[in-house]
């Protein structure tokens, strides 16, 4: 949100770099601490949970960036709104999981 907010108001070099090493800093320990536990979770076929959390995050990002690419490449917003909407339905899913989880 604030990254978006930044691309809009024109926030400095300094302060929109600062803000997505913050993003990748959260993004990397999720993904890490998200593979661990799908992994451990796994108790038969650990090789086909991992292709499919690889192919995933190939996926994803394969997609991202001709997405952002058409939205204009002038500006830091289609890749803040881009990566406010996979926060959006990340955190969606995680609400759903959670709730499965605790019935």
């Amino acid at each position: 949100m604030a990254l978006l907010l930044g691309a809009y108001l024109h926030w400095g070099l300094v302060m929109i770099a600062v803000l997505i090493f913050l993003l990748v800093i959260g993004v990397g320990m999720l993904l890490t601490l998200t593979t661990a536990i799908i992994m451990g979770e796994t108790t038969q076929n650990a090789g086909g949970a991992s292709a499919l959390i690889g192919l995933s995050q190939n996926a994803f990002g394969g997609l991202s960036s001709p997405l952002v690419g058409l939205f204009g490449t002038n500006s830091l917003a289609p890749m803040a709104g881009l990566v406010l909407i996979y926060n959006l339905i990340a955190g969606g899913l995680a609400y759903r999981v959670h709730h499965q989880l605790h019935k």
